[in-house]
């Protein structure tokens, strides 16, 4: 029998943020006592604060093996698999955590999260509707909610959406980005500008309005502007292969062949990777590569 004050101890080192000194308690208690599903959940969460995602996922997975209906490690296990990127298994632990206890905020949250990232947009919003406003999350919901809006054409709702959230989070450079996006999809690139740089202003390094920003510049005749925003992308992130892409197509205006044939054999290699990038534009641009410049190989 494990002492309650043993454990109070690992749960003082867990509260103070001594992760590894918790973790080490949290071990120790389990070695003496296998079926302590208390134990396996809070070395499950002091794993996910260490950054040892796999492992925790195998811990939380222990924890539920010992109490199925424990709604909490459910949701644990949806986070988990949230940090790790994997929809399906996530879907399937929301959808579970959501039967056991259907009002939870974490749950909701992350059924929504899940479902926006596997591109089912329309029931994404219904559960980021759900999210209340007293939750912590709240302003990361909205933001989700304004996401999914977008990306099924309805402009003007989810603009709605991310003027509520700027309201709360004036300087939030996700929702700025995003209401630069929707100013820039009715072609108001002057005012898209304004909203990408206060983005900028506030997260210099934000790939996404600096992105956005090069788009601008490119579709506005600027290519040598539109290139310092695609090298910046490229900079945080080399394997960004839509910036390498649109690299390739300024390289190419600019007159620098070689340069662009790099930058168009650096997506075709990318491309593959990226779910949101279809398999015609990869091909469209082998195919540019063969009829247009058959001496640069």
């Amino acid at each position: 029998m494990i002492a309650e004050n043993e454990f109070n101890e690992a749960l003082d080192y867990f509260d103070n943020e001594e992760y590894e000194e918790a973790l080490e308690y949290f071990e120790k208690i389990i070695n003496m006592d296998l079926g302590n599903q208390e134990a396996w959940f809070m070395k499950a969460l002091t794993l996910i604060n260490l950054k040892r995602d796999n492992e925790a996922l195998e811990a939380i997975e222990v924890a539920l093996e010992l109490d199925p209906d424990d709604a909490e490690a459910w949701i644990k296990k949806a986070w988990i698999l949230e940090l790790l990127h994997d929809v399906p298994e996530g879907l399937h632990a929301a959808q579970i955590a959501l039967d056991l206890d259907k009002d939870h905020p974490d749950a909701v949250y992350l059924m929504g999260k899940f479902l926006l990232d596997s591109g089912n947009y329309s029931e994404s919003v219904e559960y980021f509707k759900k999210y209340p406003e007293n939750e912590f999350l709240f302003p990361d919901a909205l933001l989700y909610q304004g996401e999914a809006l977008f990306k099924q054409g309805k402009s003007e709702e989810a603009e709605k959406i991310l003027d509520k959230l700027l309201s709360i989070e004036s300087e939030n450079p996700e929702a700025l980005n995003y209401k630069g996006q929707l100013l820039m999809s009715r072609g108001d690139y002057p005012g898209a500008i304004e909203f990408f740089q206060k983005a900028l202003d506030i997260s210099p390094g934000f790939i996404l309005s600096n992105f956005n920003l090069g788009i601008i510049e490119k579709e506005s005749g600027n290519f040598d502007k539109a290139l310092n925003y695609f090298d910046k992308v490229l900079k945080v992130d080399p394997e960004y292969a839509e910036a390498w892409y649109n690299k390739g197509i300024v390289l190419e205006k600019l007159q620098k062949k070689e340069d662009s044939v790099n930058a168009y054999k650096k997506f075709i290699h990318l491309a593959p990777e990226k779910d949101d990038i279809p398999e015609s534009l990869n091909n469209k641009v082998k195919e540019h590569l063969a009829r247009e410049l058959p001496d640069m190989k």
